[in-house]
């Protein structure tokens, strides 16, 4: 799995898995109640693009030789930023957050949330007409 689908569909995906004897039933649990957990996150900014507290990151840059222009913490900080990011092809573009595509998920503000009072948690961006890819790190975290 790779992208973002509705709770429903991810346990017949499981389902599948398991009834081949690809899973075990633990494991069918684990990753179900993951996902479930996943789905009820609030959202927020870190998800899309590497952030602290809030604030976005900005991305470490490396001269001819190597070297980061940036200082080691804020290189540190930014690697584990980026390993926060939950969906993969987002960045800043004029104060917002988009994707490859144009498609805005918020307004780099503060109080971005007010943007679209819809989209509460994660499960919410599941009927948007957006197709979320999923990180490595968001699969590891479900136990995929």
């Amino acid at each position: 799995m790779k992208r973002l689908i509705s709770m429903t569909e991810f346990v017949l995906d499981q389902e599948k898995l398991f009834l081949a004897m690809e899973l075990m039933s633990q494991d069918f649990g684990i990753r179900t109640t993951n996902y479930a957990r996943l789905l009820k996150t609030p959202l927020s900014i870190s998800m899309f693009i590497p952030c602290h507290e809030g604030e976005s990151l900005e991305r470490p840059n490396m001269d001819m030789d190597g070297k980061f222009y940036m200082d080691e913490g804020a290189v540190f900080q930014w690697a584990e930023a980026e390993g926060k990011i939950l969906f993969e092809g987002w960045k800043i573009k004029n104060f917002r957050v988009v994707d490859e595509y144009g498609n805005t998920m918020f307004f780099k503000d503060p109080k971005w949330v007010q943007n679209y009072p819809e989209r509460k948690t994660i499960e919410d961006l599941i009927s948007s007409e957006i197709e979320l890819t999923l990180t490595e790190s968001c699969r590891k975290q479900i136990g995929l």
